[in-house]
């Protein structure tokens, strides 16, 4: 029993570790693309680590930059796709669950020689250059919102964790269920939004 629970204690201790890790790196991002002020993210930082609550979370709660056009921006200068809105997949035993959710990545669609992942950091970007021959499928890859990943990253994790039915089953793939193959994604502008198939995204270079 001492052992499993130290076990727990270092998973937890990780995923908060990954957590500030991504949630730091989007506050500078939004310092960098002129969206948030460094004196507002030099507070949020300071009063987060006094409350333990997350900075990132905080300055978007106070209404100070919009989550969906940091994920637009994102996507514009590292040249890959961006989902606002996506259904977990299912996915099956040979899929690299474990590496994905340690390097802040979730599965957004999974087709038959295909599959997206989703990611909000750009800090995320060398974990997947070799998930496409690790997995055997082509690769494509979508910034999502940090919000959506923490709270996805938690189902995908444990999909009892909520009352609706899970859509992903960890101990067997669910080998009974057919996998999505028209995943959709809705694709936001700056002045509208749009709704694009995930898999035309462009793959990610080796």
């Amino acid at each position: 029993t001492y052992f499993y629970l130290q076990v727990q204690f270092k998973m937890a201790e990780f995923k908060d570790a990954l957590r500030q890790q991504i949630s730091n790196d989007l506050l500078f991002q939004l310092v960098n693309l002129s969206f948030l002020e460094s004196a507002n993210m030099t507070d949020a930082v300071k009063f987060a680590s006094e409350t333990g609550d997350d900075p990132y979370i905080l300055l978007k709660n106070d209404g100070l930059f919009l989550e969906q056009i940091l994920v637009k921006s994102l996507s514009d200068k590292y040249g890959l796709g961006f989902a606002l809105e996506y259904d977990l997949p299912i996915i099956d035993a040979k899929f690299p669950l474990n590496y994905c959710v340690e390097n802040g990545l979730i599965p957004i669609s999974i087709q038959e020689q295909t599959f997206a992942l989703g990611l909000s950091s750009p800090s995320s970007l060398n974990a997947i250059r070799n998930l496409n021959l690790l997995y055997g499928k082509k690769l494509n890859a979508f910034f999502i919102p940090y919000t959506k990943l923490i709270d996805d990253i938690k189902y995908v994790d444990n999909p009892d964790s909520r009352n609706s039915k899970p859509v992903i089953n960890l101990k067997t793939g669910d080998s009974h269920k057919e996998p999505q193959t028209e995943a959709k994604a809705s694709i936001a502008s700056v002045s509208g939004e749009r709704e694009a198939n995930i898999s035309e995204a462009k793959p990610i270079k080796d």
